[in-house]
């Protein structure tokens, strides 16, 4: 399948529609996200309200069970629209700076939240109802570039952040505290996820411009291990569980390739080659026979299908000028996975030698 745009596509998301069939939703330059069909490529809707490039994208399901598109902008703004009908139902202000990434989560009052980076230092977290700024993080002393959430060992959900400023935060979702600082990259972080460890811990993995990836014990806070062999920045990381029900993760890198690695041993099983230029993101989904795959795109215009056992590509969806970045799988509580997308840097702000 071929989609054509009309502008260019900064970030995109997965989520099944009411009728069962999944849709794609593109953010743009031309400061519009699009929803696709995603069986035959057509655009089914246009989203207009944000007044600059839209930067990451994420969903969620709402409480009258229609889903949720939150989208982060430039503009310095979130926007919260109705998947089914594409308009906005709310506009969300706060952050100073532009929009660098957003996460969805339950709180512990099994409701929606949302958690938003910015390139103003800061985290904020949002009602996903309401709408309101729950509370602001406060710690990093640069763009926050990358964010996930995960449930800690009481039950009760944590928030991790990379920086600019090359370090990894853990906060307490609820009360917005930071809970420690994991220090031992030696460039910005980029991408991070987490997985559940064979002892029932949660790991941390994270990826950077020092061409490594970390993984680091989530209770601790120490660094486990470090993984090498990308030969450049990478960009972005994903998680899944192997057909051994063993945890993996894969990872994208400026050097045009990806990894599949073993989370326990820290070794690469397999090498993705097919890509031209920079992967820029990553995720894994599982197909209705239980099948993993991969998602992967590209400075080199195309997104790539990959069956994550053989490492062959499925399918490739050319792109015409589109520069493809970060996409994240996420699971509710419950279980339910939603996509999620983060811009890669595009302001080179007063760095130069990263684009």
């Amino acid at each position: 399948m071929r989609i054509l745009c009309d502008a260019i596509v900064r970030c995109v998301s997965v989520f099944m529609g009411s009728d069962g069939k999944n849709r794609i939703v593109s953010g743009n330059v031309d400061y519009t996200l699009k929803v696709w069909n995603a069986e035959n490529g057509v655009c089914e809707r246009t989203l207009r309200g944000h007044t600059n490039t839209v930067t990451c994208v994420a969903v969620f399901m709402g409480s009258d069970g229609t889903n949720r598109i939150v989208s982060g902008s430039y503009d310095n703004t979130l926007r919260v629209w109705n998947a089914e009908n594409g308009l906005c139902e709310r506009t969300l202000q706060g952050h100073t700076n532009t929009v660098r990434c957003v996460s969805v989560f339950m709180g512990s009052d099994n409701k929606p939240r949302f958690v938003s980076g910015s390139c103003d230092n800061t985290l904020k977290v949002w009602n996903a109802q309401s709408g309101f700024c729950e509370r602001t993080l406060q710690g990093h002393t640069d763009s926050v570039e990358c964010v996930s959430v995960f449930i800690d060992s009481d039950g009760n959900p944590r928030i991790v952040s990379g920086s600019w400023e090359h370090t990894l935060k853990v906060w307490n979702a609820e009360s917005g505290l930071c809970e420690r600082t994991l220090r031992e990259h030696t460039h910005t972080v980029t991408c991070v996820a987490v997985f559940m460890g064979s002892d029932g811990t949660n790991r941390i993995v994270s990826g950077s411009w020092d061409e490594t990836m970390r993984v680091w014990n989530a209770e601790s806070g120490l660094c486990e291990r470090t993984l090498q062999g990308h030969t450049h920045s990478i960009y972005c990381v994903a998680v899944f569980m192997g057909s051994d029900n063993n945890p993996r993760f894969v990872s994208g890198s400026r050097d045009k390739i990806l990894k599949v690695w073993n989370a326990e041993s820290g070794l690469c099983e397999r090498t993705l080659h097919g890509h031209t230029d920079w992967v820029r993101c990553v995720s894994v989904f599982m197909e209705s026979d239980g099948t993993n795959r991969i998602v992967s795109g590209s400075d080199d215009k195309t997104l790539k299908v990959w069956n994550a056992e053989s490492s062959r590509v499925i399918i490739r969806l050319l792109k015409d000028k589109i520069r493809v970045y970060e996409t994240k799988m996420r699971y509710t509580p419950g279980g339910e996975g939603y996509f999620e997308a983060q811009q890669d840097f595009e302001q080179k702000r007063k760095r130069g030698e990263e684009e």
